[in-house]
């Protein structure tokens, strides 16, 4: 790993985002000013200059600035009300900003009911739905009531058969009753989206000591239910992005899925190894290795389907997941995969400077400086895996929002 170019790029990161921010959406953790934010008041505690603290903290307050001007503003994760409660938070737990217990109890009162409504809608979506409002309340001393309502939808939402358990998504493109119904049900695997990020919730829950048998249940279920359905006999993954569903109830196997933080083997194989920790499962733990270990393997474009360098779908995200991986393995050959890709991401940034950086969307390439997509997800991603001892401490990970600890 070569540390020295690494910390040029962080660093030439941080300089440039911070002389070109303003323009970014003022409430919005993976796209916007919320998520630079974060990125900042790492960035800050590494290198203890204050103006990046002091950016970090001004950006919080525009966001609430924001809410306060604005009616029509998200309740999301990704880009609203439930992201920035998550972060106020998170700074208040590193000491970034002074506690304040009315604050909190502001958020808890707004986000009281929206987590319940998105899950009775069957709107289980991580960054867009139910699972993105719980993130904040596994935070929460007061969020078990919030989490235990979560949990029995779950169960009661939750499709059985001979394959395992699973649950229905809706199209969370869709922004009209018309296109919901013309996008139709699928079968999600995602961890973004999909049945891989709700593995994850339960295995939190479980970790909190509630209904620890039903989370249990739900998530060996879900598992079996993904491991029944592997991709075409020739796909380059073991298994699909979704199942498409049709008006009838059958299934078919959708598209392969690429190599990725998104959706994909990796990120499945990420959360099905931290399942397995919590619940002290050996059999899934080892499937967890073996299904992150085939992935090594996968270098090619066409393998992989890595375009770009950020973390939802490109090389530093894949790195990070590869570090990950060692972390809870302890398995070299994870952490050889993550070298490999953090040299392919260096490479990359050479015809892609981080200076102009930009992201592939669909057939463009856009200039980004968000969290997910953009600059300041590969300058977090280079401070996480070059300095742990800033971004991995006390519990207060700042991955939790990737769903990675």
């Amino acid at each position: 790993m070569n540390t020295a170019i690494l910390e040029l790029i962080l660093n030439t990161s941080a300089e440039t985002i911070r002389q070109k921010y303003n323009d970014q959406a003022p409430l919005s953790l993976m796209s916007g000013k919320l998520g630079i934010a974060l990125f900042f008041a790492h960035y800050y505690e590494l290198t203890k200059q204050d103006e990046y603290l002091n950016l970090a903290v001004e950006i919080i307050e525009q966001s609430f600035e924001y809410i306060s001007g604005n009616d029509g503003h998200s309740d999301t994760f990704a880009s609203g009300v439930s992201g920035l409660a998550w972060v106020v938070n998170h700074f208040m737990q590193k000491g970034w900003i002074e506690k304040d217990a009315e604050i909190l109890e502001q958020f808890d009162d707004y986000l009281e009911n929206i987590g319940s409504h998105y899950f009775s809608k069957g709107n289980y979506d991580y960054l867009h739905g139910g699972i993105g409002i719980m993130l904040y309340w596994l935070e929460r001393e007061k969020g078990e009531k919030h989490l235990l309502s979560a949990l029995n939808l779950l169960e009661e939402q939750a499709l059985q058969n001979d394959k395992g358990i699973y649950w229905l998504s809706t199209n969370f493109r869709a922004k009209t009753q018309e296109e919901l119904e013309a996008a139709g049900k699928e079968i999600n695997f995602g961890l973004s989206h999909g049945m891989t990020s709700i593995i994850y919730f339960l295995s939190k829950i479980h970790k909190k000591g509630i209904h620890q048998d039903t989370c249990r249940r739900l998530i060996i279920g879900a598992v079996k239910f993904i491991r029944s359905h592997p991709s075409e006999k020739d796909a380059p993954c073991e298994y699909p992005c979704a199942l498409n569903v049709s008006k009838t109830g059958d299934y078919t196997t959708g598209s392969p899925s690429r190599l990725a933080w998104c959706y994909g083997d990796l990120g499945m194989a990420i959360i099905f190894l931290q399942a397995g920790l919590q619940l002290q499962d050996t059999t899934l733990i080892n499937y967890a290795k073996t299904l992150g270990l085939k992935t090594i393997h996968r270098k090619s474009y066409e393998k992989t389907l890595l375009r770009d360098a950020g973390i939802c779908h490109g090389m530093f995200g894949v790195a990070l997941i590869y570090k990950k991986l060692f972390k809870y393995s302890e398995c070299s050959d994870f952490e050889g995969a993550a070298n490999y890709w953090i040299e392919q991401g260096i490479q990359h940034l050479k015809t892609n400077p981080i200076e102009t950086y930009k992201s592939k969307h669909a057939d463009t390439w856009v200039e980004d400086m968000g969290l997910l997509t953009g600059s300041a997800g590969i300058g977090m991603s280079i401070l996480d895996m070059l300095h742990p001892e800033i971004t991995q401490t006390d519990g207060t990970n700042w991955d939790r929002i990737l769903l990675l600890s």
